[in-house]
């Protein structure tokens, strides 16, 4: 795991890994992430990039589920990837990037705030719709932590949809002020 690729492990390390098994208890894993492996390059015009994502995810019995997805970017292909998996229709209404750790082993921090849609995933496809937050709609906050953005991506992903599947569409974990973008409140699971 983490301990093996970095060779120093800081308290603000272990508070992000702390944030994400308080936030995230086991009981509520419907599904969990393996791994991806990731293409990415530019078209022949070298001005679009395009990704292909194949990911990983594990079932709450054990099944190991694999699908690929292609995006304009590795995480769009990442998240369409999973969609495929878990078929559950959501919004992205925000997508946080920070820094955990610094130096060249630094471990970033990925938290998203998804929303269920309404809709069957079939009609909807495997886009990664975004938007703006909906009032009176619950917001479902995921979280992840690793060195590689990527996959701190997929984490917090699928960890914001077990909350969904957990919860149900009408239940709403944390209250969820998303009109701040505040990259702090990364740590303290809001």
């Amino acid at each position: 795991g983490t301990e093996a690729q970095k060779k120093v492990i800081t308290n603000t390390d272990i508070e992000a890994i702390l944030v994400d098994r308080v936030a995230q208890p086991e009981a509520a894993e419907a599904w969990t992430f393996q791994g991806l492996q990731l293409v990415a390059g530019t078209e022949a015009t070298g001005d679009k990039v395009r990704a292909t994502s194949t990911v990983t995810l594990v079932d709450a019995e054990g099944n190991v589920h694999h699908e690929a997805a292609i995006g304009s970017g590795p995480v769009e292909a990442t998240f369409k990837a999973i969609n495929r998996i878990i078929k559950s229709p959501v919004t992205l209404v925000q997508y946080n990037v920070s820094a955990v750790s610094g130096g060249k082993d630094a471990l970033g921090g990925v938290l998203v705030h998804i929303q269920p849609k309404e809709g069957d995933i079939e009609d909807e496809g495997d886009a990664v719709a975004r938007s703006e937050a909906t009032k009176g709609v619950p917001v479902y906050t995921g979280h992840g932590t690793s060195t590689d953005i990527i996959v701190a991506s997929a984490i917090s992903y699928v960890s914001a949809l077990n909350k969904l599947i957990a919860l149900g569409p009408e239940g709403n974990p944390l209250k969820v002020d998303v009109s701040t973008g505040s990259g702090d409140r990364i740590l303290d699971g809001k």
